[in-house]
Order: structure tokens, then sequence, then C-alpha cells
């Protein structure tokens, strides 16, 4: 269900972009309707949200890799 939510996300930010471009010459986000700047954005969140950046919090990491020191 993620994977088809964000590819549906990306799909619809792409044809946002292609129509700037095709009506401006260039992208940029002012130049999008009112209405389609905030959906941009929560496109863009959504995203965001879905992308695994494979990084550890800092509670994952002390976890994993923290050895206390031992003399010996």
């Amino acid at each position: 269900m993620r994977r088809a939510e964000g590819a549906a996300a990306l799909k619809r930010i792409r044809q946002m972009e292609s129509d700037c471009i095709a009506h401006h010459g260039e992208f940029d986000w002012e130049k999008l309707p009112e209405s389609e700047q905030d959906e941009y954005n929560g496109l863009c969140l959504l995203l965001d949200g879905l992308q695994d950046t494979g990084a550890m919090t800092w509670t994952e990491y002390r976890s994993a890799y923290h050895q206390p020191y031992q003399d010996g």
C-alpha cells in the first residue's frame, strides 16, 4: 500500500512540474496555482515520510555499537 501511495504521489508531483514547465518554461513552485502549491507541499511531505534513509537513531546506534571501556 505504501509503495503504491508513494508512486501515485510522485506521479502527481511530476505531472504538476511538467505542466508548470509547459506553461512557464521552467518549474517554479511560486508559479503553481495556490491550491496546487498546497497539494504539492502535502505530497512532498508524504514522500518524505515514506523515505527510508537507512539511518539509525541515536538510541539504536548506542545499543548496537556502544561497548563500555574495559581495561584488561
